[in-house]
């Protein structure tokens, strides 16, 4: 299954049923609009119980992409589910401080207080 955005994205998840079920592994090829593909093997217990769910999805701030190929490293064999996708792009990506920096400005906003107290 391919999918071709008509505006770039920078994060995409989906959920997938029955993944695993029968020995497959989803593969997830996404194009970024330089034309370089990067490809990923979705993680997922193989050979678990029918009807199993997962979600899987990237985050992305600084590379945008115009397409996501799925195949199955069990095609003919295994047969997946896909529901809930979900799409964004770079302008709905907000980031968020590093636990350090927000350590480093609780301490500041301590020391500022401290001296607020003795001055």
């Amino acid at each position: 299954m391919v999918i071709d955005f008509s505006a770039p994205i920078s994060a995409f998840g989906f959920y997938g049923t029955d993944i695993g079920d029968f020995s497959g592994q989803v593969t997830v090829a996404l194009r970024d609009t330089t034309g370089v593909t990067t490809n990923f093997i979705v993680n997922n217990t193989v050979n678990g119980m029918n009807g199993s769910l997962l979600f899987w999805g990237f985050i992305d701030a600084t590379t945008e992409y115009d397409r996501i190929t799925f195949g199955n490293t069990a095609a003919g064999v295994d047969v997946f589910g896909f529901d809930d996708m979900t799409i964004g792009d770079r302008q709905q990506i907000r980031k968020v401080p590093e636990p350090a920096s927000l350590a480093l400005l609780a301490l500041g906003l301590i020391g500022i207080a401290g001296l607020r107290r003795h001055g």
